[in-house]
């Protein structure tokens, strides 16, 4: 028996008894394959059946009765309950079988079988793996079966890692910790993210697509720590130093080597210079010299047995010719190359040494509600997010005149700070340069100046319930006037401490009330101010119910405004300055690539267009809450659509 049917057997021997007529059945298709391979190739079909026959069942919630597999399968494409790649292998294996079953005098052989089950694979690894993903033994593998794989090469036995062979679906500690520190809890690889890592295994090169924020960067991490674990030297390279240092802290404590190319160039070639990650940027590269140079220090021999390249849209074609050298034995070496053409942001890149095979990962883990809905907007292919996403995200557009844009990015930031992510923001910048940019620079404030509201609503109080003092002579509306005076600092000035003296005094406090005020244990003492659920409060300790004569009496004092607060105000800073509390890191768009935040501030200005690529990196970093704050030159780079696609979430700032 072919040894790859002996490794799917004995994967089909780790199902429940629940699919017992399953196992039983590509079994015998498998056993008669030599002997019968026209039974064996009905068998086939007859899996196909049962499989579709569920589905169709579980998910139509009707019994399929008599209905010929053909239309089962028209139905279950058409509502988009079958992926239309694996309609395409349904066919061959339904043809297939019908030719086991009614044609006479055709030769059927044993590679007709094999291929029919090279077919039938994929389908059975979605159908356990996503569609019935509790089928799953707990202690399975879940290892792929070469039929389905074909056509990929296998490595020499001393490049396969040793995994074990009851291999966890769990992230290592290292990725798991780090991903804590970023508010994040990842435990376990998604179903297709396992199932990645399983088809890795034994294959010796191969690209692997994945949408932003299908966890390309979890699993090249992931897979990286299982090689250097299974002894083989593992170089992980990437072109972004701030995806590098992210990649360093995921596979820390692994033996993983991770690089950006330009830093691992530079090693080669004994520079000492180390990249700057606040000065770098998407432009910063060898050139031909220091690559020659590289490409001779390892002299056709490198140190290592496995790389992994993130990002791979990222690497220049002539880039490739250095990572092949670097393996100690390239025809058994190991290369993976992780990549999202559609992010390629940067010209002449997305060319790549391995035309197939492919594999793809095409769920969204990142992207939440309406952020995935700018997502799709952008690239129509782009998969749909996690169950547990998509009712989650949410997402501002504020435009505004060049003149008005303090005003439009302190909206921003107070939204966010609203939803309670302001220590999770980010800020992208694309459009007009950095060096150019000097709204952002100065600090702003989280809150708005609320010690004027407050004192506006403590007097209003005192109008509504004064029984025993008497206001002044025009009553409200003379008191708002004298309020409407009140300057607009973020604390009082002389003059307003003043003003809001005068206007208590002109209240009448009859003295046996007085009296009774300063009598009173808790009425006498002053007031406060405090910050509560994001506002400014004057209040009492132990007083839920304030006397109107204590409020006029406490704005009699001269030290009324006595411990106001300083607002809360954040700055915005050049990523990789000082950090500390009420720092925001601002990063251009090529600069964050491949990471991700709960809250994106993307901030557009300026008339240089900004590419539909840049537009969809930019936007595909949020997981939570996205804010583009557009300035109206910069409007001509978003999609018509944008403003329509959020209505009542967009705002307007304007001379």
């Amino acid at each position: 028996m072919d040894p790859a049917l002996q490794v799917l057997l004995k994967r089909l021997e780790q199902l429940s008894d629940q699919f017992r007529e399953l196992k039983e059945g590509v079994q015998r298709a498998i056993r008669i394959a030599d002997e019968d391979p026209e039974m064996a190739l009905t068998r086939a079909r007859k899996v196909l059946e049962y499989v579709i026959r569920d589905v169709y069942e579980r998910r139509c919630e009707e019994a399929p009765g008599t209905r010929p597999l053909e239309n089962l399968l028209q139905r279950l494409v058409k509502d988009g309950y079958f992926p239309d790649r694996l309609d395409a292998y349904a066919a061959a294996i339904r043809k297939l079988g019908n030719v086991g079953t009614h044609s006479f005098g055709e030769k059927v052989t044993v590679a007709d079988v094999y291929q029919s089950l090279a077919q039938l694979m994929p389908i059975l690894e979605w159908y356990f793996e996503e569609e019935r993903p509790e089928a799953r033994c707990a202690q399975a593998e879940k290892r792929t079966s070469p039929l389905a794989n074909r056509r990929l090469r296998p490595a020499h036995s001393s490049q396969i890692e040793a995994d074990d062979p009851e291999a966890s679906d769990q992230f290592a500690a290292s990725i798991r910790e780090h991903m804590a520190t970023l508010h994040r809890r990842v435990e376990r690889l998604t179903a297709e993210q396992f199932g990645i890592i399983c088809r890795l295994r034994g294959v010796r090169r191969i690209r692997i697509s994945g949408c932003a924020g299908s966890g390309k960067t979890l699993v090249a991490a992931e897979k990286a720590i299982r090689l250097s674990r299974a002894g083989l030297p593992t170089l992980f390279l990437c072109h972004n130093p701030l995806l590098a240092e992210h990649a360093r802290q995921l596979t820390r404590g692994s033996g993983v080597q991770v690089r950006t190319f330009g830093e691992w160039v530079a090693e080669l070639t004994g520079e000492s210079v180390q990249p700057s990650q606040a000065g770098w940027s998407n432009y910063e590269e060898p050139d031909t010299a220091p690559l020659n140079k590289a490409f001779d220090a390892l002299a056709g021999c490198g140190p290592y047995d496995a790389v992994i390249v993130d990002e791979g849209q990222d690497f220049r074609e002539e880039w490739w010719t250095l990572v092949e050298a670097s393996l100690a034995h390239a025809p058994t070496g190991t290369i993976y190359i992780f990549h999202d053409d559609f992010q390629a942001v940067l010209p002449f890149r997305a060319r790549y040494p391995l035309a197939e095979p492919s594999l793809d990962l095409s769920r969204n883990c990142r992207n939440a509600g309406r952020v995935y809905e700018l997502v799709c907007h952008l690239h129509r292919q782009a998969p749909t997010p996690e169950e547990q996403l998509r009712d989650l995200g949410e997402v501002l557009l504020i435009t505004y005149q060049r003149t008005e844009g303090r005003d439009a990015i302190t909206q921003a930031i107070r939204w966010i700070y609203g939803k309670g992510l302001l220590n999770s923001l980010v800020t992208l910048h694309a459009g007009m340069p950095l060096h150019e940019q000097s709204v952002l620079w100065e600090p702003f404030d989280v809150q708005e100046n609320l010690w004027q509201a407050e004192v506006r609503r403590k007097f209003e109080l005192a109008l509504r319930t004064a029984e025993s003092l008497a206001p002044p002579a025009g009553g409200r509306s003379e008191v708002s006037a004298r309020l409407a005076a009140l300057g607009a600092g973020r604390l009082p000035n002389e003059h307003d401490v003043e003003l809001v003296r005068q206007i208590a005094m002109s209240f009448r406090v009859q003295p046996q009330t007085r009296r009774r005020v300063m009598n009173h244990p808790q009425a006498r003492a002053p007031m406060k101010w405090t910050t509560r659920e994001g506002g400014l409060k004057l209040w009492k300790r132990g007083r839920t119910q304030l006397w109107a004569s204590e409020i006029i009496i406490h704005f009699e004092r001269e030290d009324w405004h006595k411990g106001i607060p300083e607002p809360e105000t954040v700055r915005f800073v050049r990523h990789g300055e000082a950090r500390g509390s009420g720092v925001l890191p601002v990063y251009r768009v090529g600069d964050f690539k491949g990471l991700e935040a709960d809250a994106v501030l993307f901030h557009l200005e300026g008339s240089v267009p900004i590419s539909k690529e840049e537009l969809y990196v930019g936007i595909s970093r949020a997981r939570m809450l996205l804010v583009l704050v557009v300035d109206h030159e910069a409007m001509g780079s978003l999609p018509l659509a944008f403003p329509a696609l959020l209505g009542k979430h967009c705002s307007e700032v304007s001379d």
